[in-house]
């Protein structure tokens, strides 16, 4: 079966208020669900294996990211300065226009953009073209351009939330013995020592990673990326979930995030006119 791609929305699709653009991919071995608002992948199985979580408490409202899959933070991370400022940057609460498709027996990419001119928000000229594609994995290309006249610094990650089965026994391999910020603990920089568990929050930055992670779960979820020098691996634990309400405290132990993208210590600064292109790979 080739893959069919229908356009549909969030209203009809989740049975939400609002009525967001999804684009649905369905052939015998892949399942997609992608938003328009902020080419944010919301669901991804190949030949039977999930390979993101989708918050069932999930909310999907205009300009608001939603709780799952894979939103883009850019061009910061975390919490701006600027209390006025969104956290994770805007182009996850920004409609992407769908450029082109292309689709053969066993794959389909989609090819996305976002355009943005400087304004009082951001005071940087930039485009962004995003590259999906599904087939026996999920590839990702992200390639941000400075379309400025000057020096650019720019922070982002693929904000990817993967299920688990049981996050008592999960845990994330790839990166012992590096460094990392706690942003539990004032983001005092720690060393792992063996893999991240997950008995309490975890909300931490690693920087000049290597390519490859391995989030042991059943089934495991293999994540590897170039040109994407942190990772950040998160969970809010049962105190934060419980007060977010697209999550909730029954559903905390449903995801672990093994994001991966450039932030702190690893920020870009792009010249005038000069591009950079980072991929990741889900298997």
């Amino acid at each position: 079966m080739e893959n069919a791609l229908t356009h549909t929305d969030t209203k009809q699709k989740y049975g939400s208020k609002d009525a967001l653009p999804l684009l649905e991919i369905r052939s015998s071995d892949i399942y997609a669900t992608i938003a328009l608002l902020g080419a944010q992948i919301l669901e991804c199985s190949i030949r039977g294996k999930n390979l993101l979580w989708l918050s069932p408490k999930a909310k999907y409202e205009s300009g608001k990211p939603v709780r799952g899959g894979i939103p883009l933070c850019a061009p910061w991370f975390g919490i701006h300065p600027d209390p006025a400022k969104p956290k994770h940057g805007f182009v996850r609460n920004r409609l992407w226009t769908l450029e082109n498709i292309s689709k053969s027996h066993n794959s389909i990419t989609l090819l996305l953009s976002l355009t943005h001119g400087p304004d009082t928000i951001f005071p940087h000229a930039f485009r962004m073209e995003y590259s999906i594609t599904i087939a026996q994995t999920l590839s990702l290309q992200m390639e941000i351009r400075n379309t400025g006249t000057d020096a650019m610094p720019f922070n982002w990650a693929f904000h990817s939330y993967h299920p688990v089965s049981d996050l008592s026994t999960a845990s994330v391999t790839g990166l012992e013995d590096l460094t990392y910020l706690d942003a539990t603990d004032n983001f005092a920089r720690k060393t792992q020592i063996g893999p991240i568990l997950f008995s309490a929050e975890v909300d931490r930055v690693y920087e000049n990673v290597p390519e490859n992670q391995t989030l042991n779960t059943a089934p495991a979820i293999e994540i590897s990326a170039s040109n994407c020098p942190s990772a950040i691996i998160w969970n809010p634990g049962p105190e934060l979930a419980k007060g977010m309400d697209d999550v909730g405290e029954e559903n905390y132990q449903g995801f672990v995030c093994v994001e991966r993208g450039a932030v702190h210590g690893n920020t870009l600064t792009l010249p005038s006119d000069q591009s950079y292109t980072a991929k990741l790979k889900i298997e």
